[in-house]
């Protein structure tokens, strides 16, 4: 099964517990986004839909 494109959401993770539903981003990917944690931060790179831009 593909990954679902649209809009972004992230959920936070307290100790050992997700808490509830996925909130939404204002922000739309045509692919699955990637993630990276570097000095502590995380980041996600996506396509952007309407261009095609790596953001």
């Amino acid at each position: 099964m593909p990954f679902p494109v649209g809009t972004l959401e992230y959920a936070v993770r307290t100790g050992s517990c997700w808490g509830g539903a996925p909130i939404a981003l204002p922000w739309e990917t045509m692919t699955p986004p990637a993630l990276a944690s570097y000095n502590g931060k995380l980041y996600a790179a996506f396509v952007r839909p309407s261009d095609k831009a790596l953001m």
